[in-house]
């Protein structure tokens, strides 16, 4: 049996590496990982607002204070995160460059990664600001969230 995962692997060591680097990159979707795995619950709001007992003015208000601020600050930040993580993925891929040829890359990206958690966790404070206890935790089921969210 060893033996037979020992070859597995070595055959995967080998075709991997060679398959990525030869994928028609039109074809690779790329997700955009966050630093911190987060709720977001917004996206549970938006299909069913009244599961969660939203009310109208609550939903004005997350409406006001998410929408004004967190697509022009998070979009910018997501479209060259996209950008850096391709670039260094051709970089190692295609062109055998090392983590040192790519350091500028990959600090920039860890650097926006950063701002982009520090965003999502704001907006997770204005929910717990707006929303109930109760509100609160059924997001947090729904949405696969380990633990319980909490007002503030």
């Amino acid at each position: 049996m060893r033996t037979g995962l020992n070859t597995t692997f070595s055959l995967l060591a080998f075709v991997v590496p060679f398959a990525l680097a030869h994928a028609d990159e039109s074809q690779m979707r790329f997700k955009v990982t966050e630093l911190v795995e987060l709720p977001h619950p917004m996206s549970a709001i938006r299909k069913d607002p009244e599961r969660f007992g939203i009310t109208t003015e609550q939903r004005e208000r997350l409406d006001k204070e998410l929408f004004a601020v967190f697509p022009p600050e998070m979009h910018p930040r997501m479209q060259r995160a996209w950008e850096l993580q391709n670039r260094v993925r051709r970089g190692v891929m295609k062109q055998g460059k090392d983590s040192e040829a790519l350091a500028a890359e990959l600090d920039e990206l860890s650097r926006i990664k950063r701002e982009m958690a520090d965003l999502h966790i704001d907006a997770l404070r204005i929910f717990q600001d707006v929303l109930t206890e109760e509100q609160l935790q059924q997001l947090a089921d729904a949405t696969g969230a380990s633990g319980r969210m909490s007002s503030r």
